[in-house]
C-alpha cells in the first residue's frame, strides 16, 4: 500500500513506516502526479482534496489530520466512493485552552468578576462545548447559540438562543465550521453590524475560520467602536491576514489555537486509527 502524507502530521512514521509504503511530502506540493499512484491520502487544511486532485488517482481513502473540513470536497468523494475520515474534536482543549488565555488576559485588564460576565458561544461542538464547560466552571453567564444543533431536536440544544440575542453579551467566542451558502451560513456570519451592537469594552474571539468573520464590517465597526476588542486566530485568504485588521486587534495569531502537541499528536492517531479501519 503506497500513501502520500503531509510531512507535518506527526508520528506517521512510527505509526505507518513498517507496514506501508510511506512518502511524507510538503502540504502545499501536493499535487496530482504526486497522488497518482497513491492508495491512501493523508493531509492537513493546507491541501486543497477535490476531483482535480483525486480525478486520476487510484486513491480510495482521504485522512485530514484537522477538524474542519472545508478544504475536502466531500460531495466529490462520496460519489466515488472514497472514504473520509476526519480529527473531529482532536484540538478542542487545545482551543479551548487559547480561549480561556484570552478570557482571563480580558478579566484581568478589565478587572471584571467572571460572575458578573455574560459569555455567548457559537457553534457548539467538541470545541464550542468545551470552551461552555470552562466558562461556567468559571462562574461565567453562559449562553450558547447553535441553530442546526436546536433544530436538529437535540434535547440538551433547545435552551440554545440567537444569535441577535449574543448582542448583549460581554465576550463571544466563535467556534463554527465555515459553510457558504444554505440555510446555516456561517461565511459572514459575524458582521460589523454585530460588533457594533456588543456592549461597551467586549470582547469576541475568532478560532474557527477567517470567512465566518466579515472583515471589512469588522474594521469599520472597530473604527467607529475602538472600545471592542478582537482575538483573531483566523483570517481570510490565509496565509496572509489582513494587516487592517491585525493592527486593530488586541491580539492576532497565525491559526495556532489548535496547534498543540497533543492535539497533533491524537489527530494524527486518529485519521491513522481511520485508515486501518478503511483497509
Amino acid at each position: 500500500m503506497r500513501i502520500i502524507a503531509d510531512q507535518n502530521i506527526p508520528l506517521l512514521s512510527e505509526l505507518l513506516a513498517a507496514h506501508v509504503e510511506l512518502v511524507l511530502v510538503n502540504g502545499r506540493e501536493i499535487s496530482p502526479p504526486v497522488v497518482k499512484d497513491a492508495d491512501a491520502l493523508l493531509v492537513r487544511s493546507i491541501t486543497r482534496v477535490d476531483a482535480r486532485l483525486l480525478e486520476n488517482s487510484r486513491v480510495s481513502f482521504v485522512g485530514t489530520a484537522t477538524a474542519g473540513v472545508d478544504h475536502i470536497d466531500r460531495e466529490w468523494l462520496a460519489t466515488r466512493g472514497i472514504g473520509l475520515a476526519t480529527a473531529a474534536g482532536a484540538n478542542a482543549s487545545a482551543v479551548a485552552d487559547y480561549v480561556m488565555a484570552a478570557v482571563s488576559n480580558y478579566m484581568l485588564a478589565e478587572q471584571a468578576d467572571p460572575a458578573a460576565l455574560r459569555c455567548g458561544v457559537i457553534g457548539v461542538g467538541h470545541v464550542g462545548s468545551e470552551v461552555a464547560r470552562r466558562l461556567s466552571a468559571l462562574g461565567c453567564d453562559v449562553s450558547l447559540c447553535d441553530p442546526p444543533r436546536k433544530e436538529s431536536g437535540d434535547v440538551d440544544a433547545q435552551e440554545f438562543v440567537s444569535l441577535g440575542l449574543l448582542g448583549e453579551c460581554d465576550i463571544v467566542s466563535v467556534h463554527v465550521p465555515l459553510v457558504a451558502d444554505g440555510e446555516h451560513q456561517t461565511e459572514g456570519l459575524i458582521s460589523g453590524r454585530f460588533l457594533a451592537s456588543l456592549p461597551p469594552k467586549a470582547m469576541c474571539i475568532n478560532s474557527s475560520r477567517g470567512e465566518v468573520l466579515e472583515e471589512d464590517g469588522a474594521i469599520d465597526a472597530m473604527n467607529v467602536r475602538p472600545d471592542l476588542k478582537l482575538v483573531l486566530d483566523v483570517f481570510q485568504h490565509e496565509p496572509s491576514a489582513n494587516q487592517q485588521l491585525v493592527a486593530l486587534a488586541l491580539l492576532a495569531t497565525p491559526h495556532i489555537a489548535g496547534y498543540s502537541s497533543r492535539a497533533k499528536s491524537t489527530a494524527a492517531r486518529q485519521v491513522v486509527t481511520a485508515l486501518a479501519a478503511h483497509f
